[in-house]
Formats: structure tokens, C-alpha cells, sequence
């Protein structure tokens, strides 16, 4: 299999541009974990780590070295696979972001978000049970 990408410039600022969205997730994360523990009881720590390396590991499964030796090399494919499909999410859910927008907001904004995530068009793409089908 040949490649032969067009490459302009050496792809830092692409690079770059793909990696704002994590470090976006890392920093409200991070800022909502801080200001619940002033409001409330302390956020717990090990949940910000699982946050960290789960956000972490989504990165690195699509930015990076790992994305770009996989289209030569078969254990980097499965190793991205790996990455993005088995261990950062559950490393992200271990990490209860709901739990933490939950305690974050005020009670009438919580009690709406809450209405809102039962409602039956966000239950369909919640619940796997639909997707099976």
C-alpha cells in the first residue's frame, strides 16, 4: 500500500488544532472538579486522574505517532483501536463527568439537565439497547 499525502509545512499547527479539544476537556474538567470542591464536598482526585489519562489516551490514539504508524504497521492499528475503543472510555466513565456537571451546577440547572438526559430522544442514543437492533 503507497501513501502519498500532500503534506504543506511539517502539519505542527494541524497537529495542533487537533489537540484543542482535549486540552479544552482536561481544563473545564479540571475547573468544575475545583469549584465543586469549594462549593461542596471535595471532588474526589482519583476521578480527575481517570479524566486526565482518559483524556489522554484519546489523544494519543489520534494525534501523534500512533495514528500516523498505523497505516504501516498492524499493532499500532490495534494498539490506536485499543486506545480509542476499550480503555479511554472506560477510563471517561470511571472519571463520572455527569456526576461532576451535576454537583457543579445550581439545583434548578441541575434538576433541567436532568429532565433533559431522561427524556426519551437522549435515552435512544444512551441506552445501547436501540443500537442493537
Amino acid at each position: 500500500m503507497n501513501n502519498n499525502h500532500m503534506h504543506h509545512g511539517n502539519g505542527d499547527s494541524f497537529e495542533f488544532m487537533l489537540m484543542l479539544p482535549f486540552f479544552m476537556a482536561l481544563i473545564v474538567y479540571i475547573l468544575a472538579s475545583v469549584l465543586t470542591s469549594h462549593r461542596r464536598k471535595r471532588w474526589p482526585l482519583y476521578r480527575t486522574v481517570f479524566w486526565f489519562f482518559g483524556v489522554l489516551f484519546l489523544a494519543l490514539a489520534v494525534v501523534g505517532p500512533i495514528p500516523n504508524l498505523a497505516h504501516t504497521n498492524f499493532a499500532a492499528h490495534m494498539l490506536g483501536h485499543l486506545l480509542l475503543g476499550m480503555l479511554a472510555p472506560l477510563l471517561l466513565a470511571l472519571a463520572a463527568p455527569m456526576t461532576l456537571i451535576l454537583r457543579t451546577l445550581n439545583v434548578h440547572a441541575a434538576r433541567c439537565l436532568s429532565r433533559i438526559l431522561k427524556s426519551w430522544p437522549v435515552l435512544i442514543f444512551r441506552d445501547p439497547a436501540p443500537l442493537w437492533s
